[in-house]
C-alpha cells in the first residue's frame, strides 16, 4: 500500500502543479495584472513598476520650486498657503479643495502644483492618500513606499493629519516653544511633500483633459467647518472636467496602466478609468480575398433578393439584364417580312428575327402604284421585278404577310 502511495505521489504532485500553471495563464498570469503588449504577448509588469513607482529619495526640492513659482521661503521655512481657507473666490466652488491650477502649459501646471504640495499639507496629504491607495497593474503604491502608511487610512483623516504640521494655525500668541515645534513640522512636511511629488512626477505628463473620473476629492459639508481644516472626503458624484492627466506607461505596453490627474479648477486628485488593449487586427493571408457569390434568385430574406423572374414579368420584375432563360416552347412560324428584306426562315414567338438586308436596283422614274402595305413599309412604290420570296407556309391560322408582284413596265 505504502509503495502504491509512494508512485502516486510524485504523479498527484505533478500533475497539480500543471493546473496552477493553467490557472496562471487562464487569469493572466505574473500577479501583477498580466497586461498584453501590442502584439498580444502577456507581460510581467512586476519588476518595472516596483522599480518605476518606489521613492526612497525625492529629487524635487519645495524651497526651490516655491521660490521658483513665486512662494515664499524664509531660510529653512517654506511660508504655508492653505487652500481650503481661501473664500469663493478665488476658489471655484465652495466643495473645492484648493485654488485653480497656475500655468499655461502642462509643464508649468504641473510645476506649479510641485509647489502648492510643499505650501498647502491638506492638499498634499489628500494627494498622498489617494497614492496611498493606488494600484497599477496589480501593484499597489503605499505597499512600496512606507512613507505613505500614515495617509493610507480613510479620506476623512486627511484633515486631522494635515493639522498636524501647521501646529500655530489657531494660536494667537505662539511662545518661542511653539515656533521651534512648528518650524521643525514645516521642514518636515517638505520632507513628505518633495517624496509626493517625486512620485507624481514618474508619472507621464499628459495634457489637459476632460476625463468621466472613478475616483475624485472634494471638501464634505460644502467645505464648512468650526477651525481647524475643512474634512476631505471621497466626492460621491463622479466628473468630467478638465485636468491636468498624468499617466503610467512601459514600453511595449499598448496602452497606459494607470491615469491620474488634478482638476484645474482645484488642485483635487483623481483616478480615471484605466485604458483597455485592443486587439490587433489579423490581416488574412496574401492573396486570400474571399469574395461573397452574388445572389441572383429566389436569395431568401437575408440576402437581398432579387424577385423570381417568370416570362411574362422579365422586364417588370428582373430588369433587361435578369439572368432568366424563357421556357423552350412549340415553335410557331411566322412570315413577317421587315421593311427593305425578308427572313430567310420561320420564326418563333420566343426568338428574335434577324433580317437579311435587300437592296432593291436603282430606278430612273418610279410610276405610282399599288405597294407593299405590310407592317412598317415605307417605300409605298414597288420596286420593279420583284417576287414572292417563297410559297407560303402550310399553318395557315398564324398571322402572315405576301409581298404582292407588280408587272413589268
Amino acid at each position: 500500500m505504502s509503495s502504491t502511495m509512494n508512485r502516486r505521489g510524485p504523479v498527484v504532485l505533478i500533475g497539480l502543479a500543471v493546473v496552477l500553471a493553467l490557472a496562471a495563464l487562464l487569469t493572466g498570469g505574473f500577479g501583477s495584472g498580466g497586461k498584453a503588449s501590442a502584439d498580444g504577448t502577456p507581460i510581467d509588469n512586476g519588476p518595472a513598476l516596483t522599480k518605476l513607482l518606489t521613492v526612497s529619495t525625492s529629487s524635487v526640492d519645495c524651497k526651490s520650486v516655491v521660490s521658483e513659482t513665486g512662494g515664499k521661503v524664509d531660510g529653512n521655512i517654506v511660508g504655508y498657503v492653505i487652500g481650503v481657507l481661501k473664500s469663493v473666490p478665488p476658489r471655484k466652488w465652495s466643495d473645492a479643495l484648493s485654488t485653480p491650477l497656475a500655468g499655461s502649459t502642462p509643464a508649468e501646471k504641473r510645476r506649479a502644483l510641485y509647489a502648492a504640495v510643499c505650501e498647502d499639507p491638506e492638499l498634499g496629504s489628500s494627494i498622498a492618500n489617494m497614492l496611498a491607495h493606488l494600484t497599477v497593474d496589480g501593484v499597489n503604491v503605499g505597499s512600496l513606499n512606507s512613507w505613505l502608511s500614515p495617509f493610507a487610512g480613510d479620506a476623512s483623516q486627511i484633515n486631522d493629519i494635515a493639522a498636524s504640521y501647521i501646529p500655530l494655525m489657531d494660536v494667537k500668541k505662539p511662545t518661542s516653544a511653539q515656533v521651534k515645534v512648528a518650524a521643525s513640522k514645516n521642514v518636515e512636511w517638505q520632507e513628505v511633500a518633495s517624496k509626493v511629488d517625486t512620485l507624481i512626477g514618474r508619472f507621464s505628463l499628459g495634457d489637459v483633459r476632460s476625463l468621466a473620473s472613478v475616483t475624485n476629492y472634494h471638501l464634505t459639508a460644502g467645505g464648512l467647518s468650526v477651525g481647524g481644516l475643512s474634512e476631505v472626503g471621497i466626492n460621491p458624484h463622479q466628473e468630467n472636467l478638465p485636468a491636468l492627466t498624468m499617466s503610467v506607461t512601459l514600453k511595449g505596453g499598448c496602452a497606459p496602466l494607470k491615469v491620474i490627474g488634478f482638476n484645474v479648477g482645484d488642485k483635487r486628485p483623481e483616478v480615471f478609468k484605466t485604458p483597455t488593449c485592443v486587439k490587433p487586427h489579423k490581416p488574412s493571408k496574401p492573396g486570400h480575398h474571399p469574395t461573397p457569390t452574388p445572389c441572383k434568385h429566389n436569395c431568401g430574406p437575408t440576402h437581398n433578393p432579387t424577385p423570381s423572374c417568370t416570362p411574362s414579368k422579365v422586364h417588370e420584375q428582373c430588369g433587361k439584364d435578369a439572368n432568366f432563360a424563357p421556357p423552350v416552347t412549340k415553335a410557331t412560324p411566322v412570315r413577317t417580312p421587315p421593311p427593305g428584306g425578308y427572313c430567310p426562315r420561320p420564326v418563333t414567338k420566343t426568338s428574335a428575327c434577324s433580317p437579311t438586308p435587300y437592296t432593291p436596283p436603282p430606278t430612273a422614274n418610279p410610276s405610282p402604284g399599288k405597294g407593299d402595305s405590310g407592317p412598317g413599309a415605307t417605300n409605298t412604290t414597288p420596286p420593279p421585278h420583284t417576287s414572292s420570296p417563297g410559297p407560303a407556309p402550310s399553318n395557315t391560322s398564324a398571322p402572315h404577310a405576301t409581298a404582292t408582284p407588280s408587272p413589268a413596265p
